[in-house]
């Protein structure tokens, strides 16, 4: 989770590491770092998670993450935590005239979003990976708040996973995936705003693959390092 965590906060310029995380976390830090980013995105997966199980994934539990991924945090200047925005915003650029992508207006914006909930509630007419991957992509398209867009979206990913019960845990750390080809992930999500629907679905599910992989061997040589220990202490 402190992996994923990490990652998603990076993508967005947070500097900090898994490492200065588990120091504040141990309040043994030396330097002051923008670790409390990542804390605040693992507090905000941990209600999430908890939250789903006996309140459906809608837009008001949407806000309810946003509000706790954002309230306090370094990186909140004008985020307007758990509050969906009220005028327009934009992607790169000084003005939506020269900005890299203009996300809708105000009132399209909430069209999109009642769609999007709505889509939420139809999960079983779409393969669940599918399902999620373009949630995720939908989600950034419509880029509902004023800040804290990328990393709701991709607290939304593990959520989904845990919610539809792929996971039993939150361990398949996809925003590590999207962070190593950080450009790539920016490209393809740039092209489905473009309507170019497929190729974020191909790299999405190309991300789970990887990341699932890497899972089952980190696992693996946790365990052998756990056995290895035991029979270390065994032996004394």
């Amino acid at each position: 989770m402190v992996k994923d965590a990490a990652s998603s906060a990076q993508i967005e310029g947070t500097r900090a590491t898994i490492v200065d995380v588990i120091e504040m976390g141990a309040d043994v830090a030396l330097f002051e770092t923008d670790a409390d980013d990542i804390l605040y995105y693992i507090k905000a997966l941990n209600y999430g998670i908890e939250r789903l199980k006996n309140f459906p994934l809608s837009l008001k539990l949407i806000r309810e993450i946003h509000k706790q991924l954002m309230t306090g945090a370094r990186s909140s200047h004008f985020a307007n935590p758990g509050e969906f925005r009220d005028s327009q915003n934009w992607i790169g650029g000084t003005k939506p005239d020269n900005a890299l992508f203009v996300p809708p207006n105000v009132q399209d914006m909430k069209r999109a979003l009642s769609d999007l909930e709505k889509f939420l509630y139809n999960e079983k007419e779409t393969l669940p990976l599918i399902h999620i991957a373009l949630t995720h992509a939908q989600f950034e398209t419509i880029h509902p708040f004023f800040d804290g867009n990328g990393r709701t979206g991709r607290l939304l990913i593990t959520m989904l996973l845990c919610h539809k019960n792929m996971l039993e845990k939150p361990v398949l750390f996809l925003s590590s995936y999207f962070k190593k080809y950080q450009k790539v992930y920016y490209q393809r999500l740039h092209d489905y705003h473009d309507g170019e629907v497929f190729s974020w679905i191909n790299f999405f599910l190309d991300g789970v693959i990887e990341i699932a992989n890497d899972s089952i061997l980190i696992s693996k040589q946790i365990t052998l390092l756990s056995e290895e220990d035991m029979s270390k202490m065994l032996s004394f």
